[in-house]
């Protein structure tokens, strides 16, 4: 593990990506270059000797602690760890991380009131299925995903396989949920975990390659309903220490940019600093 040459600390570790796209957003820092920075390496600084530095970028950027634990300069000193999958965070870093996808995420909020205004028609068509679906592939970045259901399927049967899998899911639990989606030609458990997610916020999220690849479980129903299964825990955890009540949706937002730096990094650092 590299160490700091004024203090011979170990070094904590943020995501080239994460640093970068946070100093530019201030157009510029007065000792670290963004231009520098290569977005799948880690940046490594001292928590101590360049505190003043990262408190420039913000005191709520998560970056990897040496001890293997996500965190924050702004961290209370009492702030717990808590744990899912292989991933440990401080709850202040999880909160900063939630705040910080709903910030970056435009969209977000507006699918999410989709999803309720679908589930409050009483029924839904298979006009609205439908439309509701190609909304999240839109919001996901699925053009390609929704090209393929589209070529799998005439559009008049592409409806009612979609209309029949979204109607179903409230009698669903998240194995089978996840697991008539993926009935559908062209849907993959991460397409269809987004749909599960903005259709249910507090009882599905998002099990995509980050988070599987970050946090260690299997792209599939039963990796899927695991995953479930520990979130909730962990939302449980978090309710009974008197932490705001957030959905599963929520949580997993803040997961999703933890895990991502872990997994979009090199093992190799961008910059030591001396």
């Amino acid at each position: 593990m590299s160490t700091c040459a004024a203090c011979s600390a170990p070094l904590a570790r943020i995501n080239g990506r994460t640093i970068k796209d946070a100093i530019k957003s201030l157009g510029q820092h007065p000792q670290w270059s963004a231009d520098a920075m290569r977005v799948t390496q880690w940046f490594e600084f001292c928590e101590t000797c360049d505190a003043e530095n990262l408190r420039h970028v913000s005191d709520k950027l998560p970056y990897l602690s040496p001890d293997g634990v996500m965190r924050t300069l702004s961290d209370r000193a009492d702030s717990p760890v808590v744990t899912l999958g292989i991933l440990h965070t401080t709850i202040d870093a999880l909160d900063s991380a939630i705040e910080q996808n709903y910030r970056d995420d435009s969209g977000i909020v507006d699918m999410e009131a989709k999803g309720r205004q679908y589930l409050a028609l009483s029924p839904p068509t298979v006009e609205a299925s439908l439309a509701f679906s190609a909304d999240v592939c839109h919001w996901g970045r699925g053009a390609r995903v929704l090209g393929n259901l589209k070529r799998h399927y005439p559009r008049g049967l592409l409806g009612q396989r979609i209309h029949h899998w979204l109607t179903s899911v409230r009698a669903l639990g998240p194995h089978d949920a996840v697991a008539l989606g993926l009935t559908i030609k062209g849907l993959s458990v991460s397409f269809a975990s987004k749909h599960l997610r903005h259709l249910e916020p507090d009882r599905f999220a998002v099990l995509d390659e980050v988070l599987s690849l970050g946090l260690g479980y299997a792209m599939n129903p039963a990796g899927y309903q695991l995953f479930i299964e520990q979130l909730t825990r962990l939302r449980d955890e978090l309710v009974a220490m008197d932490e705001p009540r957030r959905t599963l949706a929520q949580i997993e937002a803040g997961i999703f940019l933890l895990a991502r730096q872990k997994v979009r990094s090199d093992s190799a650092p961008a910059e030591e600093v001396e």
